[in-house]
């Protein structure tokens, strides 16, 4: 909606800001009045996008940016507000912080592809120091018959412990915990060049004055092309890369494969709470035994039993 319009709709809408004593960001700042919505392919451009604010003087400053990849035809809009460090603010922060529980979707893993290669090294030497000098005692040890077996798996288990303890304290030290997809593990060399591609060819189009025709204007629209393209088309192969890792387990018959990728692909968090009305453990599990006993039929009676 334009709000500077004088249609009703504007007028109702223009009420209950002043109603709500709230201001537009862009009267604040009346720089930054400027189209928030560009359609080029329609010539279409408007004002139709709005930020309001209740603290007027916390507002620091408003911008309405023009990336150079942007493939919505709305622009995006970014204000920076000053906080008040009171007290009881930072007492309302961490209450909030302590109660908000994450959500079902909120998978978090490890970005192992991150670390750089002297926080790899620093562990590897924790690996090596705590680790490494034990097992060869306890191998000359077991060499020399001064231990028995028994002591040896007790070493393996401590051994194995020590382990995960230093790789669990580098990836907490070194290892960026990041929501799950949230980097783009297609991304490849061509996409790359493609980006940079498209952002060159953005950023001359917009120093000569955003000719609506053109060659410079007719590459920056294929440049744009291509690159969205290629972003779908990356996007789209990770489900056929699911659909072919299962299908080669499947292939090989190697059950544990399977399942593990299948596991990976399509996490499920929901938890079957009943089963025919029944919430008991042990009720559900003797349900599941009678139903799989009453499907069963053998060929061979006794290699059944």
């Amino acid at each position: 909606m334009d709000l500077d319009g004088n249609d009703d709709i504007a007028l109702r809408l223009r009420n209950f800001i002043s109603d709500c004593s709230l201001t537009r960001c862009d009267d604040l700042f009346p720089s930054q009045k400027r189209h928030t919505y560009v359609n080029i392919a329609l010539d279409h451009c408007s004002c139709i996008d709005y930020m309001l604010i209740s603290a007027v003087n916390d507002a620091e400053h408003f911008m309405v940016i023009d990336p150079s990849i942007n493939f919505s035809d709305h622009m995006p809009l970014t204000v920076d507000v000053l906080i008040r460090n009171s007290d009881s603010f930072q007492q309302g922060i961490r209450k909030k912080c302590k109660t908000t529980k994450p959500t079902s979707y909120s998978l978090f893993q490890l970005g192992w592809e991150k670390p750089t290669k002297r926080r790899i090294i620093t562990t590897r030497v924790c690996i090596y120091t705590r680790c490494c000098h034990f097992v060869e005692d306890i191998v000359k040890s077991l060499e020399n018959g001064s231990i028995s077996v028994e002591s040896v798996s007790t070493c393996i288990e401590s051994t194995s412990s020590s382990v995960v303890s230093v790789l669990c304290s580098g990836a907490k030290a070194y290892v960026p915990v990041c929501q799950k997809e949230f980097y783009k593990f297609w991304w490849d060399e061509e996409l790359s060049v493609l980006k940079e591609a498209s952002v060159e060819s953005d950023r001359i189009w917009k120093a000569v004055g955003k000719p609506r025709n053109g060659p410079i204007f007719d590459k920056r629209q294929s440049c744009r092309l291509l690159y969205r393209k290629k972003l779908r088309e990356s996007d789209q192969q990770t489900n056929k890369s699911y659909t072919n890792d299962l299908h080669e387990a499947l292939l090989k018959k190697d059950g544990t494969t399977f399942w593990r990728c299948w596991r990976s692909k399509f996490e499920c968090n929901s938890n079957c709470k009943q089963v025919e009305g029944c919430v008991d453990d042990n009720n559900i599990v003797n349900k599941f035994v009678d139903h799989f006993k009453n499907i069963f039929t053998c060929n061979d009676e006794n290699r059944a039993a």
